[in-house]
């Protein structure tokens, strides 16, 4: 039987006696105190009496120790009576769950559901609740169970219950607590913890980062098509911007620190065919070449530092072959690239002191369109593979992107090597400062305003008034 001496209820912890103190306290005042036939365990105030007579333990029940605190000649005492030590339930398996998701799904799922649902895998011990930063909630959740019945939480979990109403609701979820197994999409393998082919990448690639800190020279820009390059085998940082059309890749570029750079490649147009089939024709032409305009800008500053600019023509993606009109998106973007790459070695002629432009093209019936392209929007690493290879017949001797130092491959698994970024501007103009929502440019195309409730109204029409 266990019981139980809790100085804590009385006092501060610093006020507590040490475990010395208690032990003279019980010898010397508790009445029938038995000698050597109990265990005394404990510290800072708590501390737990065990014995294995019960008949014994239970006079001991009730009883009062006198403790006088705060020095020799203090006369301030607590009286601590001897009780049953509280019951606590020792759990098998407790885990602290965080669940990732809920701001993808809907409201009616609620805390109490999930509670049922993972009650398959043992008991709740703290039901499932939100989790705040300040006063915003996350979008996470988090509880506290017990696996109790043998069975680990699926990392990808997909939560599907029906609602009294007989509504079916489902969710996709994922669910995190530590020591959990689960499967790594990178080795392919069923493991806990930190994936050690993660761990021996993380550590070469702070080699290479540290080895290419006083040798990198170039940095490479460009929309999602620079998303399967591997930082760790070639000499540059490598930037992929998901869905930038020219002028994010520009501003982007803007933000970049390019101070020890002496080359800029840089990838992009592709996105801007996009909604080539929906716009005026002319309205689109004149947006593009805006965007245009405003690269030539940023290549011309640059070569005047004396660094290197190179541009990469659109590939004939399928998604840039859906329609006549597409097709020749792409051809009026890829002549503009070629033409600002001309006007800029024109504009800047002072050798050694000014860059120079590049651009790195390929024709059209060098692709093949089931083994260049992953899908309708993306080449795949075999064709970056080869794009890189064009790109270092034109970069200095000095610079070039493939290095015996390193040992990785150009090319990897998407986004796993690069630093993958969001369009900085408009989506629709790409210029800063604004969004789409409230786009002038756009506005003026459509002839209609967003008022602030997110409705539309006709613009009226300026004229002459009587």
């Amino acid at each position: 039987m266990e019981l139980e001496l809790n100085f804590a209820n009385f006092l501060a912890t610093h006020l507590c006696p040490p475990y010395s103190k208690v032990v003279s306290l019980l010898n010397q005042t508790v009445a029938q105190w038995p000698k050597g036939a109990a265990m005394l365990t404990g510290y800072r105030g708590i501390y737990t009496i065990k014995l294995w007579d019960e008949e014994k333990a239970k006079q001991l029940l009730g009883q009062k120790v006198e403790f006088f605190y705060g020095g020799e000649s203090s006369s301030r005492s607590v009286k601590v009576p001897i009780t049953k030590k509280p019951f606590r339930k020792r759990y098998k398996n407790p885990k602290y769950v965080t669940i990732i998701g809920f701001d993808r799904i809907s409201e009616e799922i609620s805390n109490n559901e999930v509670d049922k649902v993972l009650q398959q895998f043992g008991t709740i011990i703290v039901p499932t609740q939100e989790v705040f930063a300040e006063n915003f909630r996350t979008g996470k959740k988090k509880l506290r169970i017990d696996l109790d019945q043998g069975k680990d939480i699926p990392r990808d979990f997909h939560l599907q219950y029906e609602t009294e109403l007989g509504r079916t609701l489902s969710a996709s979820l994922r669910l995190f607590y530590k020591d959990q197994p689960y499967f790594c999409r990178r080795c392919s393998e069923q493991h806990v913890g930190d994936c050690p082919q993660f761990i021996a990448d993380k550590a070469e690639k702070e080699n290479i980062k540290k080895m290419k800190e006083d040798n990198n020279k170039t940095v490479m820009v460009g929309d999602s098509n620079f998303r399967c390059i591997n930082e760790n085998g070639v000499m540059a940082s490598v930037t992929a911007v998901t869905g930038g059309k020219i002028g994010h890749i520009c501003n982007q570029v803007n933000f970049e620190n390019i101070t020890k750079t002496e080359n800029i490649i840089l990838s992009a147009g592709q996105n801007c065919t996009n909604d080539a089939d929906e716009l005026d024709q002319k309205f689109w032409e004149a947006r593009t070449v805006a965007e245009i305009a405003a690269t030539e800008t940023m290549v011309n500053k640059l070569l005047g530092k004396g660094k290197n600019v190179f541009m990469l023509s659109v590939p004939p993606a399928p998604c840039t072959q859906t329609s006549d009109r597409k097709i020749k998106a792409r051809e009026f973007i890829n002549k503009q690239i070629g033409e600002l790459i001309t006007r800029a070695n024109k504009t800047n002629k002072q050798p050694g002191k000014t860059g120079i432009a590049g651009l790195v093209e390929e024709p059209d019936n060098s692709y093949d369109q089931t083994r260049d392209f992953i899908d309708e929007r993306h080449l795949t690493q075999q064709a970056m593979e080869r794009r890189i290879s064009q790109i270092d017949e034109i970069l200095p001797s000095e610079s070039k992107l493939r290095n015996p130092i390193l040992k990785a491959r150009a090319t990897c698994h998407p986004y796993r090597a690069c630093y993958g970024a969001y369009p900085a501007g408009c989506n629709f103009c790409t210029k800063l400062n604004h969004g789409e929502q409230n786009c002038p440019t756009k506005i003026k195309h459509s002839g209609k305003r967003t008022t602030v409730s997110g409705s539309e109204e006709q613009v009226p029409k300026r004229g002459k008034t009587t």
